[in-house]
């Protein structure tokens, strides 16, 4: 059993709601049965403490809602998957990371069919103690792979008589795809366009879509992909410039 501890504290008028929490994560340790080094045959449990506090409120009858939070963890004997010299995947648990950050989250419903959707967060992610048991590497104070610094999203959303239309903005900030951070990939953003119609027939809903979704950054991305041993192409960059279709649901 892991221990878990949570306070809350309520006001009624506005509906607000204050929060803390502290959490202890656990993660079983595994074994390598394809290394060669002893040191490195099994991998200790990964074990966290993590604390968040927050506000979340609603106004207006729930036709306005906002949310804050902030939050950090502490993680030792992090566990990585690394390729030893004969290309075969290890886990290694030789680092400890610290994550800080904090989330922004707001909804608006101003008139009926009608709805708007906006979020921010940052997260700081850096090991605070790793080097490569392979090349003797030190990457102490690196950012984490596939971590993006910030997210960002904003959507509008108009439904009436069956006909909806929405539209979706999602940004992420730069990552990096290497534990040294050499390679590494710039802030982008997408847009994500949605019309439609909605109708039921007898306990059926149906519906039909057409979407359209576009890179506004005009920049050339990867996808959030974790590195796998067996993979011929770890990934593919490439400039999405616009793509759409039609899709019946």
């Amino acid at each position: 059993m892991l221990p878990r501890f949570a306070v809350q504290y309520r006001v009624h008028v506005p509906a607000v709601m204050a929060y803390g929490s502290v959490a202890r994560g656990y993660k079983p340790g595994s074994q390598n049965y394809a290394s060669d080094d002893l040191t490195q045959l099994l991998a200790r449990p990964e074990k966290a403490w993590s604390y968040e506090l927050g506000v979340k409120s609603n106004w207006f009858n729930n036709r306005l809602t906002a949310s804050v939070a902030v939050f950090w963890s502490d993680i030792d004997d992090y566990q990585l998957l690394l390729p030893d010299e004969f290309g075969f995947a290890s886990v290694t648990t030789n680092g400890g990371v610290r994550t800080r950050g904090f989330e922004l989250e707001l909804a608006a419903k101003p008139f009926q069919g009608f709805e708007v959707v906006a979020g921010f967060g940052y997260t700081n992610a850096k090991f605070t103690q790793y080097r490569n048991p392979f090349t003797g590497v030190s990457f102490s104070g690196n950012r984490l792979t596939y971590a993006p610094d910030y997210t960002l999203n904003l959507g509008v959303q108009y439904r009436n008589s069956g006909f909806f239309g929405r539209v979706d903005l999602q940004g992420l900030g730069t990552y990096f795809f290497d534990d040294a951070n050499t390679i590494k990939q710039s802030p982008f953003a997408l847009i994500n366009a949605r019309i439609g119609y909605e109708w039921k027939t007898w306990e059926f809903t149906s519906t039909l879509i057409i979407s359209s979704t576009r890179n506004m950054s005009r920049r050339r991305f990867a996808p959030l992909k974790r590195w796998h041993p067996l993979e011929i192409v770890e990934s593919l960059a490439f400039k999405c410039e616009r793509s759409s279709k039609v899709q019946s649901l």
